[in-house]
């Protein structure tokens, strides 16, 4: 069984800034090989109802996008500390109802709770900043979209890309 997500994958320009914040930010940030944004989480997936998703993503053109990551925040309870968008692009918000939609049919069901567009800096952190800005917010513009999974290894855990779709354009 796979244990897979669906996300945004930084090119190298953008994975240095989000990991040069992520260290300022804390001594023990997320490596800077998993940093994402997830669009879609899966969880647990049988290999017969991953070729199912992989199926029903077949053709996925992910339109253009650039995000404005402008604001970092902890979520006090499981003490994720983020970095985000202050207003999430439109195409953004499009996308991930595109993905559910070609998903929802493999059986997948969607979260309940609304869709809130971030990539964790750390996870387990102390110092729960309250939400604020950023000074110099980091453009990303979004370059391709994967299928990753996370896959257990002797030093922790490490997402790996299962496979890619280009964003047009």
């Amino acid at each position: 069984m796979q244990r897979l997500f669906l996300a945004l994958w930084p090119d190298a320009d953008t994975r240095r800034a989000l990991a040069r914040l992520a260290r300022s930010l804390t001594p023990q940030p997320v490596p800077a090989h998993n940093l994402h944004l997830t669009l879609v989480f899966l969880g647990a997936t049988p290999a017969a109802q991953a070729a199912a998703y992989r199926a029903a993503l077949a053709g996925l053109q992910p339109p253009p996008l650039t995000l404005a990551l402008d604001r970092i925040g902890c979520w006090r309870g499981p003490r994720v500390l983020w970095a985000g968008p202050s207003q999430p692009p439109a195409a953004l918000l499009a996308l991930v109802d595109e993905l559910n939609s070609r998903l929802q049919p493999c059986g997948f069901v969607p979260e309940a709770r609304p869709f809130a567009a971030h990539v964790t800096l750390a996870r387990h952190h102390r110092d729960a900043p309250a939400q604020c800005e950023l000074t110099e917010p980091i453009h990303w513009p979004a370059r391709e979209v994967v299928l990753a999974e996370s896959c257990s290894t002797a030093d922790g855990v490490r997402y790996a890309p299962r496979l890619r779709w280009a964003v047009e354009g």
